[in-house]
């Protein structure tokens, strides 16, 4: 018999350290995709492919309320870097509990307001560009990403450091 864990039952989203408790409405974390590059070399039987670093990550959240300290977060050239986050109740089989929180700093290139009709809610989507990425579940750190920082910790691991020790 298969046990579930890890469910998602609750989660609540930060804009600028500001909580969205009963606001957020849905949240799409930040994808980690490689980058990959095809190379064939002199003599190779074929093309394999080489990770060459991530795509962007994103951040996007959508709220069921019109929230003007979330729409001034979109400053052009203030609010470059705000705080975004999302953290999680989650649970299991046999009573297992979680506790999950992804933080974020980047800024938002997308604020958008969407469609206004009387007598319905008033959704504001955002969507923000990001330069650092951390999760934790259950006080243990999965992943800490921080491009400016060339930080990149893969289960307690800093992954990139001999890489910014050589340059």
């Amino acid at each position: 018999m298969a046990n579930f864990d890890y469910i998602l039952q609750a989660m609540n989203s930060y804009v600028d350290g500001v909580g969205k408790l009963g606001a957020t409405e849905k949240c799409a974390t930040p994808k980690i995709e490689k980058v990959m590059e095809k190379f064939r070399g002199g003599g190779m039987l074929g093309t394999r492919q080489i990770a060459m670093g991530y795509k962007e990550f994103e951040w996007e959240v959508t709220f069921n309320a019109y929230d003007p300290q979330v729409i001034r977060q979109c400053g052009l050239f203030s609010k470059k870097a705000i705080t975004l986050s999302n953290t999680a109740a989650l649970d299991g089989d046999a009573g297992a509990k979680h506790a999950a929180s992804l933080t974020c700093r980047g800024q938002f290139f997308q604020v958008d307001p969407g469609d206004w009709e009387s007598g319905k809610k008033a959704m504001l989507k955002v969507r923000a560009a990001l330069d650092a990425l951390k999760l934790v579940v259950d006080g243990t750190t999965i992943y800490d990403i921080d491009l400016q920082a060339d930080k990149y910790i893969i289960d307690g691991v800093d992954e990139y450091s001999w890489v910014a020790n050589a340059l």
